[in-house]
């Protein structure tokens, strides 16, 4: 059974697309949560997390009773100086009523914080093949991921434009995914969950465990503790709870009190303790990690600075000042925000090595076309040709790079030789 349950842990495991900050989220958190509900479980379901109390008269079959209503039953406490009364509605209580649902208030944290996420993991899988080492091995992989990259950039991003009009005219917003930001988006919303839930874990906490007079449940309790004040006086995780119990004999209806030690509560308030300070790191972490990746994203000057360096990286002889205004073409009008992300995470992963040699690639097949568009508008006048570049060169470079029937040197002539003569029947 023990063996079962760790192999139930293979259900979170790390992936490739993503950064460390992702990891101690759906990970991390979520493994240490689901042993902590184990842990806690096991207390609870294998040995006697509650023990009271009753007078000597009581027999075996009594007290097993006593101790199992009371753990049903929710508990009060009360501190010693106030006496009982002898009326159960009146008496001025703290009542415990979570103790029986951690195990499951941690399982629901764990999935809290697994469910946020994105997987891009296929290109950065392959990208970080330990194969690689092999230059054979090496080159396949970059040629795989720097194809099925630019079909991406040439499909999803121009030839599916008029079909995205066609599929939702009226609800626009359903065409995101053939936007050229929509991974990217996607990415931040992620961060953005991840910053949401950490921040949502403290008020559940607080609710959870009905710590009304703390407004941070955590501070509240550890600033008790340094200032010497233990659960004796705060009523909150007590050792000891007491228990009404009523039970029927022939005729009548006998009302009993007994006094129960809640030993899960010695573990309960460790674990919380030690979650709302992991809660607080990551919360903080997550805040960072959302800002950083939001500015890398939407910025465009660092974009560009990402491709221009990796281009720098993979080819020495690269005039970064000679290429400044091509390679921002080729950021904004052919990588875009989607493009660069996914080139990002490749580094993250793959290596700075691999990316910049992936970005060279990409950089010698679409710099022809650049080059054209950049000498055609400066040469021909505005006319509906020249403002359907993307369309004309797009659907033949397209049609060239997955038939693999024009050698690279002979794009651009093709591509001025189709756009004049398209001008020419217009």
């Amino acid at each position: 059974m023990l063996l079962d349950l760790i192999k139930t842990f293979a259900f979170f495991k790390l992936r490739q697309d993503d950064n460390f900050v992702d990891r101690l989220n759906y990970y991390f958190t979520a493994t240490f949560l689901i042993v902590l509900s184990l842990l806690v479980s096991f207390k609870m379901f294998g040995g006697k997390p509650i023990e009271c109390w009753l007078p000597a008269e009581y027999t075996k079959s009594w007290e097993d009773y006593s101790e199992m209503f009371c753990w049903a039953q929710n508990t009060y406490w009360l501190p010693y100086e106030i006496d009982l009364p002898s009326d159960i509605i009146e008496k001025p209580v703290i009542k415990i009523s979570y103790y029986q649902w951690v195990p499951f208030f941690l399982l629901i944290e764990a999935m809290m914080f697994y469910m946020p996420s994105i997987h891009i993991g296929d290109l950065v899988s392959m990208a970080c093949d330990p194969e690689n080492l092999k230059s054979e091995v090496r080159t396949k992989n970059l040629n795989s991921i720097a194809e099925y990259l630019i079909s991406q950039f040439f499909h999803q991003f121009h030839s599916t434009s008029g079909q995205r009009i066609a599929m939702h005219t009226v609800m626009k917003c359903l065409n995101i995914r053939y936007f050229d930001f929509y991974i990217s988006t996607l990415y931040i919303v992620v961060k953005l969950l991840y910053v949401l839930n950490a921040a949502l874990q403290f008020y559940l906490v607080n609710y959870f465990l009905q710590t009304d007079r703390y407004s941070i449940y955590g501070w509240g309790v550890i600033m008790d503790l340094l200032n010497g004040k233990e659960w004796e006086e705060s009523g909150y995780f007590p050792r000891s709870a007491l228990c009404d119990m009523q039970i029927r004999t022939l005729g009548n209806v006998q009302k009993h009190t007994v006094q129960c030690v809640l030993v899960i509560n010695i573990f309960t308030e460790k674990i919380f303790i030690l979650l709302w300070i992991w809660y607080m790191t990551i919360c903080f972490l997550n805040l960072f990690n959302f800002c950083t990746w939001t500015f890398l994203t939407l910025s465009a000057e660092k974009r560009f600075h990402f491709v221009l360096r990796n281009l720098a990286l993979a080819d020495p002889s690269f005039r970064e000042h000679f290429y400044s205004s091509q390679v921002r073409a080729f950021v904004m009008d052919h990588l875009k925000l989607d493009g660069v992300f996914v080139l990002r995470m490749l580094s993250l992963h793959a290596g700075a090595m691999f990316t910049a040699e992936l970005v060279l690639q990409i950089w010698r097949i679409f710099h022809p076309i650049i080059r054209e568009k950049s000498t055609l508008m400066r040469e021909q006048p505005r006319t509906t040709v020249v403002n359907n570049l993307y369309n004309l060169d797009d659907d033949l470079t397209f049609y060239d790079i997955h038939n693999r029937q024009m050698p690279q040197d002979v794009w651009p002539t093709r591509i001025s030789q189709r756009l004049l003569s398209a001008e020419a029947a217009v």
